[in-house]
Parts: C-alpha cells; structure tokens; sequence
C-alpha cells in the first residue's frame, strides 16, 4: 500500500508500512530489511504513558436562554410574532387532530425537562428543532393537550406543525413541476414499533411506486411515478399528512471515491520501537463497497464473511472496478506476493458487504446504512468501512447522515469511518453525505505535505469542521480482484493472477485514504484496548479523540481549516506523544455524564512548555431533519475550558496558527473541541484546570483525552456560586427578622482541611458572621443560616469571603487562578407599608421569628388529599390609602443534593388567593388595614379517585408570594412557603407527574 508516482510510463509504488515512516520521496530499497511482525511475535512495548482520570469535582451554571427563533429549512421565525413561511398553500395546514404532531418551544434548551413536560402530559418527544424547541406527538386530546403544555410556565410556545416543514426544500422548489419519476428517503417517526413500521411499508407500497422498504431510521421509495406533477403532488401530500413521516427529501445516488496523492502516519516507528504486536489482532472490520475477490492469496482465513443481503443481485464478486477488493486489502492483505502490498492491519478480520449492482457497476444498496452496519455489529464488527457517498447535496445533513448519528447513539463501540468524496474544483462545503454525520470519522486524502487536489474540502454546511482528518491516499497499491473487467487502477508490485492480471494495482483518492484510517482506527482501538486496561470497553468516541489528538498539521500551522481538518493522521503522535525525547503522558476519561446546568472539572500539575492537547468528543444525539443546512446540527452543547495557574482561560476551537488563543466565544456547533499549545508557546508551570460543561440539550457522556507533561493533581476548590446567599424575604422589611442562608461547595476531589469564613454587610460596615471550619469533604456542599435584622432602608452590599486566611491550596482563589472565593449580593431592604403573615392553622400570628418560620412550613396529607388551604394575613403599615397586587410565583421544588437550587416540578400545580389578588387598603390604624386570607395550593396532576390512584409527587417543593403597591412596586413584601409531600403508604400506586 502506497505513495507513487508516475515514471516511464510505469507506477512506482511504496508500502503502506514505508509510508508511514519516512517522507514522500524515499524508494522502495530502503525499506527491504523491514520484516513485519507476524501474529505470534512477542509484544514489545515502550513504556506506555497512558492513564484513566475522573473529574476532581462537580459544578453547575445557569443555562443559556432560549433565541427565541425556531430555524427551519423555510426560515427562521419568532413564532410569539408574525410567522411568514413561503410555501405552497396546500403544505400549509396541520392535521392537528390526525397526525398529533406539534413543535414545542421552551425558554431554555433542556432536553430533560422537555421529557419531563411529555411525560407529564403524555405527549412523546421525536427530535429536536433549533433553537430550543421538540417536535413531538401529543396526546389523543391533542387541542387540550396543546392547551395544557403552553400553560407550563416552562414552554415558550406550543402550536401545530404544518406539512411544509416535513418536505426538503428542493421538492417544494418544484412543487409545481414535480418530475414524474421520484426516489425518495422518508425519516418514519421513532414511536413506530417494529411491526409499524411494516405496515407503514405495506402502506407507501400501495402507493404508485416499484418499491418501498421501511427500517429503523429511513424508508425508500424507489421508482415514485405519476403521469404529471398534480398526481406527484397527490402521493407527497399522502405521505406529508400521514403523521407517521417526519421528513421527505430526495434519494441521492452514490459514487466511489477515488482519484491521485500521498503521505505518512507513523505506524512503522512504531512497530521498529514500540510494539511490535500493533496489527490489528482481535479486531473486525465490516466493509460496505463493490465486492470481494474473496480467494486472493493475501487473504487466506481472514475473510469472515460476504454478505449480498443489501444489495439488488445476489453475487458477491468484484466484477467491475475492484475497488471493494483493493480497500479489504489496505487493510488485511498479507502481502504474501508483494511486501509493499501488505495491509495496516494485517491480523484483522473482514465481513463484506457487497453492495454493487453488477450490471451497471454502481452501489446501490436496498436498505439503510444504519441497518447494514446494525449487522455488521452483530456480526462482531466494530469499525465500519465505507469509501463511498453521495455525489449531490454536498455539504448537506441529510437523512442518512443523521441515520448515521442515530447508529452511534444505538452502538457506541461500533465507529463508521467515511470518505469525504473527491472534487477536483475543491469548492467550499464541497463534503460527500453522509460523511457529513456528526459521529463518524471522515476521512480526506493527503500527499505528505499537503492536502492532496482532489481531497473534498469543508466545511460541512452548518459550519462544522469536516473533514475531521486526513489519511494516506495516493498510489496506494493493493490488492487487484482477478475478476474485476474495468480494475480502477493499473497494475504495482509483483505476483499474477492464474490469468496473467497482476495480483495488485495502485489508485488514488478519499477512497484509500478512507481504508487507511480506518485502518488506523482499528489500531488505535487494539492499543486502547490490549494496552490501557480501560474499563467500561472502548467507545468510538474514545477512538476518535485519540487519532485527532494526535493529528499533525500539515504545512503552516493552521488547523483546523477546510481541507484537513484537525490534520493528518500520526499514530505514533497519537499512541506515543512525545517533546523532543521527553514521552508526554495521555490521560483519558470516557465514563462521564453531564446533565446540562453541570460541569465536571479535572485538575492537573503541568509543564506546559512541552506543549498540551486536549481533545473532547461525544456522541450527539441525531440533529432536527427539519432545520435549514445553515442552522448547527448540534443537539447537546458541551464546552471544553482549560484554565492556566494564573487564571488565564482558553475555550475550546479558539485557534489561531494552529494553537489556542484567549478570547472568542464557545462553540455551539461541533461535537469535537480541542485546546493545543504547541512546544514552546507556553511557560506556565503548576496546576491546570480542564473544565467541560453541558450548556444545553440532554444528559451526555463524552470522551476526554488530554496530552501535557505532569501529572493528575488532585486538589481542593472552594467556591461560592450565585445562591450562596438566600435571603427568606426577596425584600425585606426594616427592622424584620429574616433568616439569610448561607452556602459554598468543594467542586474538587480533595477534602479542604480548615478554613475561615466571613459574611459582612459592606453597607452597613457589620461583620454579621466569623466563623472556622475544620473540614470540607470533596464535591460536597454546606450550608450555614443566621438570623438577622437590618435597620436602615435601602441597598445593602452582602459579601461572603471563603478561606480568608488562605488556608487552603485550591485550584481557584485570590492565588491561583481565577477568584471564586467571593460572592456579593444586594439585598433591598424596603420602609414599612406591607407586610404579609403566615397564620398558624388556627388562625393566630405567630409571636416570634420562629414561630414565623414554623408557619410558613407546611405538611401534605398526601394519602388523603391533593390540594391544601394556607391561611395569611395582608397587613398594611403606611400612612395613606393604597392599590395592592398580590403575586404567586410558581411551585418549585428543591433538589436534595444542592438545597439551594430550585427545579421545575414534575406535576402541575394551581395557586389561587381565594379573596383576589388586588386590594385598596386604608391607612394603618384605620378599619379593614388588614385582611385575612386564603391562598389554596392544587396538584392538578394528581387523582385520588383514578385506579390506581395518582398522588402528589414526594418532595420539597417551594412558592413565593409577594405584595406590592401597585403604583410603587418597590413598596413590597415577599413571603416564601414551604410544602412537604411525603411518600405515599400503599403499593398498588401511581406518582403524578409519571407515566
């Protein structure tokens, strides 16, 4: 396998294994005392620098809002305003009461709590739309269903989803010149079960089509036909209003890839020096393409399978290019003929799928890609090879790419590796679908130096980084199917065929390239598995993070950019980093959660002038099938952060010249962010912090790899956040006593030891609290409550201070890094003249600030009632009549492992002041200043007479109720209660707010 070139009319071909290891221009002579390692050859391995980490602590933010655009492929809308979608008037109704399909909008991208609001309202969530919004499947009710969720006050909007935005916007381009012969893809819905779907496909078959097949993720419609457009017309609106398709869009043909170039990626320094078992050994490939000369010599017993189930004969020969046999080859040959022929991944095993139609030598497969590789992985393959993609729709994120995604998320130790397609214009977003999957590993071809000419360039057309590398992928001589009647190459090396056709042949392209990285693919997993001891098995994440981590930038350093995305591959970078001489250590995580609002922090000590690399990569969930190509695909928004000694901060994908710069913004568009420093560009030494957040969308585990020289530093972190100080009154009254609690947290690992605190009123120049602690355990959080009454009206400045002695070594303080240790707040103490009471369940005020606290705490009978009655008092205490407005925020409950924090409830609760909530009150000391009141508290979730019954869901659940002057609001008095629900006695029950 090779670089070549082309000399007296002949080709000239170097090993892969060469290749790897020296520059371009070297001959094959100088590789001939190389003897590969066979399969029983002793593992030698140079000392691996490779170890698991776990995040040191936990922290939480605010999530970003909402845009409030909801993006789609006809535009982008605010749909609280006009809404102006051009499309056919006939595309532009819903079946609301049919179909049940719908968008859903809320304030903040939260995949969870729209799962939540579903569950509570029986609605299914089908996949997301941007900008934070669902579409989904309401319940059977769906006109009261609607009504129900956009009363949530966590949903923006709710409204019905016409059938123009479940067409691609080529097909309604020509809606009024439909071609009369149509191929199409159809996404079937993700509620369909197994044997709805079959009847979905016994459904489009009855329609005027030669052939309809329905899996997982795509239905096909081959062969669509109608005398005219009007009849086209009929058979799409069929389909759009059918309520089990989500999206239609053109079926595109696919197309080999292949044309000239070459380069280097390592493995042979490799093998000399560092482990000589690195072949492959244990690791299986599944290779979607042409066919299979499956009797080559190279491959003896290698050959597990050729599969003809997906394609439209039933032979599996490589009748006519070859190119099925050549790529098996870059991976598996042996080079039994031909030592410059032999493949990366020699040990290996190889099922086949044949794909190509004989008679006109074109892949055309009669199933999805996610159902063949779905195969493959039952089949014991964990790496998919497809050298191969669509000729139209470049750059595009089409049903199939996102089919792709979806296989990911199902399979997540199986990685799809893609060629990016050849384009010799090389125009901008030029990127072959569906290598344009968030999940998969594109691949272009480079040439040793360069990004080869033909090489498709990027970016994909929402802006992502595509391709994510490239590989080897010109003159790459392999091995040459012996039945092949138009080979795609020209003959190399030496060994013949029983015929007299040479046993090998070189071509150039993405094609190649794409065998290559898989094949460097295969390695990497080998090494992460025989030589890591990762536990919890080897994700395509992981995999994936490793190679790009390594990447090398070709040429100026620039990366990322258009035509090589993060680089070239370097398997020896990549399995062995090193500075010089100087080994660097890799450490990887890939058994992480984040639920969004959370981050996780992992603390080291570096040298930071051997250069870092920080590589993260998750697995995204499957992007909207309705949002223009323009909008990002990204669905749960993870953020990588390092953080210097000194504080300094670089976000992850800021680059400039090949390395992170500060400054920027986060990037909310790909799944892969790197930070780089190359050698030499820093001089920091001490403790770095990695931080990575979830900053909207779903709970998300990620792969993280990070490169430096040093080592983990476990450490401590105290810190204060936006709630460390809570007042019990939002504005407070002079001369009330109130409760101010207060908090901090250890977001690290280590325990902290002691340390001092002090809480001040800098108004007021009082030191309100000074207190020692001996001790805060890792990842936990303390809370501390003192009463408190201030007598002067106005903005009081509060500041809490943590370890004011320094007492402490912490990744971030007044020190080192950034100052979290500080957090003020200001609380507006308001003159008399209102004042709400809780009233003990007799009806008598409280006579102390505890007796107070004590009334505004509540029990739920849950068992017996779902719904209670708060008796209050409304006084008023200025000197002239008044309007007065009363408000109820809504029920919130409070998580039991961060107190302070407060979350949406599952069930939907009702707050009515039975008396009203607008008043005119007299003057103090005249008759009716004061009223008795009733504020009755309903869950209207739950259902005691239901069978079974549903009850109030348990927690600790939270409300303010504020009065104000109506014509000055800052005149007020808020009053927080508390209602504890317990859990329910019997068995045979259901929790409101559940399914």
């Amino acid at each position: 396998m090779v670089e070549g070139w082309r000399i007296s009319g002949r080709v000239r071909a170097l090993s892969l294994i060469s290749l790897m290891l020296l520059a371009p221009l070297a001959t094959v002579a100088a590789f001939s005392e190389y003897d590969n390692p066979s399969s029983s050859s002793p593992l030698q391995i140079r000392e691996s620098h490779w170890q698991s980490v776990s995040p040191d602590g936990l922290f939480e933010f605010d999530l970003s809002p909402s845009s409030g655009l909801i993006h789609t492929r006809l535009g982008s809308f605010d749909p609280l305003e006009d809404v102006n979608l051009v499309a056919p008037g006939e595309l532009m109704h819903s079946r609301l009461e049919v179909d049940r399909l719908a968008i859903v909008q809320l304030f903040v991208n939260d995949a969870g709590m729209m799962e939540k609001i579903c569950s509570l309202n029986g609605c299914i969530v089908l996949e997301p739309l941007p900008d934070a919004a669902w579409r989904v499947r309401l319940a059977a009710d769906a006109s009261g269903s609607l009504d129900i969720i956009n009363a949530d006050s966590r949903v923006r909007w709710a409204g019905p989803e016409v059938a123009a935005l479940r067409l691609h916007e080529g097909l309604i381009e020509k809606w009024s010149e439909l071609p009369t012969t149509l191929d199409l893809v159809a996404l079937p819905a993700p509620d369909l079960a197994p044997e709805e779907l079959r009847i979905l496909a016994l459904d489009l078959g009855r329609l005027n089509v030669e052939e309809a097949t329905c899996g997982f993720t795509l239905c096909r419609l081959v062969n669509l036909s109608a005398i005219e457009a009007g009849g086209q017309q009929l058979q799409l609106l069929t389909m759009l209003f059918d309520g089990r398709i989500l999206f239609i869009e053109p079926m595109n043909p696919l197309r080999l890839m292949n044309a000239q170039a070459s380069t280097d990626i390592g493995l042979a320094e490799i093998l000399v020096s560092q482990n000589t078992g690195l072949n492959g050994s244990g690791e299986t490939f599944a290779v979607l393409d042409t066919g299979l000369d499956s009797d080559h010599p190279d491959f003896s017993d290698r050959i597990l399978s050729v599969r003809t189930s997906y394609s439209y004969d039933q032979s599996g020969a490589d009748s006519n290019s070859g190119h099925g046999t050549h790529v098996t080859g870059t991976l598996i040959s042996d080079g039994g003929s031909y030592s410059g022929g032999q493949g990366l991944v020699p040990q290996s095993t190889v099922h086949m799928y044949a794909l190509e139609y004989d008679l006109s030598g074109m892949i055309a497969k009669t199933g999805s890609t996610y159902d063949i590789l779905r195969d493959a992985s039952i089949a014991g393959a964990r790496i998919g090879v497809n050298a191969w993609g669509s000729s139209v729709d470049l750059g595009q994120y089409n049903l199939e790419s996102r089919s792709l995604d979806t296989f990911a998320i199902d399979y997540p130790d199986f990685l799809a590796v893609f060629a990016v397609g050849d384009d010799p214009v090389q125009g901008s977003s030029a990127v072959a679908p569906p290598s344009t999957a968030k999940n998969v590993l594109s691949i272009g071809a480079s040439d040793g130096s360069s990004v080869a000419n033909f090489s498709a360039l990027g970016p994909a057309l929402d802006g992502r980084v595509k391709p994510d590398l490239v590989a080897p992928g010109v003159g790459i001589c392999s091995t040459r199917a012996e039945e092949a009647t138009s080979p795609a190459g020209v003959a190399c090396g030496t060994g013949v065929h029983t015929g007299g056709d040479s046993l090998y042949m070189a071509i150039s392209g993405t094609s190649p390239a794409t065998a290559v990285g898989a094949a460097s693919a295969g390695l990497m997993r080998q090494f992460l598995r025989t030589e890591t001891g990762i536990s919890g098995g080897v994700t395509s994440d992981l995999v994936k993070a490793a190679l790009i981590n390594g990447g090398k930038d070709l040429g100026s350093p620039d990366i990322p950019n258009p035509s090589e995305g993060w680089g070239q591959i370097d398997l020896e970078n990549s399995l062995y980093p090193m500075t010089g001489a100087v080994p660097r250590n890799s450490w990887y995580d890939n058994t992480q959660e984040l639920e969004p609002g959370f981050g996780f922090i992992y603390t080291f000590n570096l040298d930071s002038s051997y250069g870092i690399d920080i590589t993260l990569v998750w697995l995204d969930p499957s992007g909207s099938s309705a949002g223009p190509q323009s909008t990002a695909r990204l669905v749960n928004d993870l953020d990588l952060q390092l953080i210097a000694p000194d504080g300094t901060i670089w976000l992850g994908n800021n680059f400039a010249g090949g390395q992170s710069i500060t400054g920027g913004s986060k990037d909310s568009v790909n799944n892969v962010e790197r930070i780089r420093f190359l050698p030499g560009s820093q001089t920091q030494t001490g403790q770095w912090s990695v931080m990575i957040a979830n900053d909207g969308g779903g709970k998300q585990r990620f792969a993280l790899i990070t490169t430096a020289n040093g080592s983990i530093s476990p450490s401590s972190d105290l810190v204060t956040y936006e709630d460390s100080i809570l007042t019990s009154m939002e504005s407070p009254l002079v001369n009330d006593v109130i409760t101010i609690q207060l908090s901090w947290v250890n977001q690290a690992s280590l325990d902290s030891g002691q340390y001092r605190i002090i809480f001040e009123d800098i108004t007021s120049g009082t030191i309100l609290l000074d207190t020692n602690y001996t001790n805060l355990e890792g990842g936990k959080i303390f809370a501390q409550s003192i009463y408190h009454t201030f007598t002067t009206t106005g903005q009081h400045e509060m500041r809490l201070s943590i370890d004011t002695d320094f007492e402490v070594v912490e990744i971030n303080d007044e020190i080192n890094g950034i100052n979290n240790n500080i957090h003020t707040q200001v609380v507006n103490v308001s003159a008399l003249g209102l004042r709400l009471v809780p009233l003990h369940g007799d009806g008598s005020e409280p006579a102390s600030p505890e007796e107070i606290s004590a009334a505004a705490i509540h029990q739920f009978d849950v068992n017996n009632v779902t719904g209670l009655n708060i008796p209050i008092k409304l006084k008023h205490e200025g000197t002239s009549e008044e309007e007065v407005k009363l408000t109820v925020t809504n029920v919130q409950r409070y998580d039991p492992q961060q107190p302070n924090r407060l979350f949406p409830t599952e069930d939907s609760w009702t707050r009515t002041i039975v008396e009203g909530s607008q008043f005119t009150m007299p003057a103090q000391g005249e008759e009716n200043d004061s009223i008795n009141l009733t504020l009755a508290l309903e869950d209207t979730s739950a259902d005691l007479t239901a069978n079974p019954p549903r009850f109030a869901r348990a927690g600790t659940f939270v409300f303010d109720l504020t009065a104000r002057y109506q014509n000055q609001p800052l005149v007020s008095h808020s009053l927080r209660f508390t209602i504890n629900v317990g859990k329910v006695d019997a068995v045979s029950v259901v929790a409101a707010g559940g399914g």
